[in-house]
């Protein structure tokens, strides 16, 4: 079964949970999702399918979910998660593609500005400690349930796992600086954005299965994104950075290109979370 067929059957089976149920696996769900970056889109959502059927079967024997799991749905996400044996190459899989994602937007004004330098140096040490961060929390911090310590504080686990990995991957991208230094200026940076363009359709379209929305949203934001920075080290492009003119008005069609993005994000998801 395919993992679109899985998730709508996961929608039609939901609807026969009572509110309490519903309550309990849809954080279960929520959460498992979120840490979806450690396991197979596709086995998460068959886990979450088992899930539900188990739930449905205790509650059609009058047992309700948090009796029949436990009673902190990301304990039990942590626990489901740990037995179902991550592996070391889906880990880091998932980091490099998330951290892929974050060092994007972090480069995004030495992308779109071919004025401002990028520190191969310092980005090969950030994802080098992004991916032991990675590791660390997805793997390690799920054996010794950090889950505790997040209800403890009343906070998401997920939220303590990010800030594990995010603060010192922007430490490092702020304040270590190398040698390894260049910019991506006329022809040279046409080339190698345009790879990096075609390399991104190659795998988005042959490679990339079962494309999400989520998967939809980074791809056209991306996109559009590489469209531009080509664009504006073209002949024709260039006034939007060489002149203060053009970089004004570099700087507000970036912005707009992000808020719209947003925007459309928030909605669909809003839309997404009715719909389930």
């Amino acid at each position: 079964m395919k993992t679109n067929e899985i998730i709508q059957l996961n929608n039609q089976l939901r609807k026969q949970l009572n509110p309490e149920n519903n309550k309990y696996y849809t954080e279960l769900l929520v959460y498992i999702r979120l840490r979806s970056f450690s396991v197979n889109e596709h086995d998460g959502e068959s886990m979450l399918l088992n899930i539900l059927q188990d739930i449905i079967d205790a509650q059609n024997d009058g047992i309700s979910a948090k009796t029949y799991f436990g009673e902190n749905p990301q304990m039990v996400g942590n626990r489901i998660l740990k037995e179902n044996n991550i592996s070391i190459m889906t880990t880091v899989k998932g980091a490099l593609y998330y951290l892929s994602i974050f060092l994007f937007m972090f480069l995004l004004p030495s992308v779109v500005n071919y004025n401002k330098p990028i520190d191969v140096g310092t980005i090969l040490i950030t994802v080098v400690t992004g991916v032991i961060l990675f590791f660390i929390t997805s793997r390690i911090l799920i054996i010794k349930k950090i889950s505790t310590i997040a209800s403890m504080l009343h906070i998401s686990t997920l939220l303590i796992e990010m800030a594990i990995i995010v603060f010192p991957t922007i430490i490092l991208l702020t304040h270590i600086h190398t040698y390894l230094i260049f910019r991506l200026t006329g022809m040279t940076g046409i080339t190698i954005l345009s790879m990096c363009l075609l390399g991104y359709l190659i795998y988005f379209f042959i490679f990339k299965r079962n494309k999400t929305a989520v998967n939809w949203s980074i791809f056209s934001l991306i996109f559009i994104i590489l469209i531009f920075a080509i664009y504006t080290r073209t002949i024709q492009g260039s006034y939007l950075i060489d002149t203060k003119s053009g970089q004004s008005l570099s700087t507000n069609i970036t912005i707009a290109i992000l808020v719209i993005w947003s925007v459309i994000n928030m909605i669909f998801a809003f839309i997404s979370s009715k719909r389930d």
